[in-house]
């Protein structure tokens, strides 16, 4: 009887702590709310600068005083959001005249909605000519090296 006790104690205690961690989603409009505090920022990303230790994810592309810093570090790989909808969730703070989550961990990151897969564009003729020049070359000179 006391083990159903305390399974049922956990339950209630992860329930209430997914509920509290669902209030902690907010939009991005709202994220100077969450100053000071882990939450949630969800948006669309519509811009990204890669600027070598961070990526950073913007959810307006003209004012950009919301964004979402993604932290490179050793062995972590970041995907690319752009066009997709997600939910951020990080410490927020203000740096100058931005509201700002930082998220460390690709974890943190959720996908709501994939981004709408842009058509690229098609290579020229002569950037394709260019191309297979190239791998001729290089063709060749794997040839020439395996011949030594």
């Amino acid at each position: 009887m006391a083990a159903i006790r305390v399974i049922a104690l956990l339950l209630a205690c992860c329930a209430a702590g997914a509920a509290l961690a669902q209030d902690d989603i907010v939009d991005w409009r709202d994220a100077a709310q969450c100053v000071g505090r882990v939450c949630g920022l969800r948006g669309t990303v519509v811009a990204t600068e890669n600027d070598g230790p961070t990526i950073r994810l913007y959810f307006d592309a003209e004012q950009r005083d919301v964004r979402v810093l993604l932290m490179r570090a050793w062995l972590v790989t970041w995907p690319s959001y752009e066009g997709a909808t997600i939910v951020a969730t990080g410490k927020v703070d203000r740096f100058r005249d931005h509201v700002e989550a930082i998220v460390l961990d690709p974890g943190n990151v959720t996908v709501l909605s994939a981004a709408t897969a842009a058509t690229p564009a098609a290579a020229s003729p002569s950037e394709l000519d260019e191309l297979r020049r190239k791998v001729r070359e290089l063709e060749e000179r794997i040839h020439e090296l395996e011949s030594r």
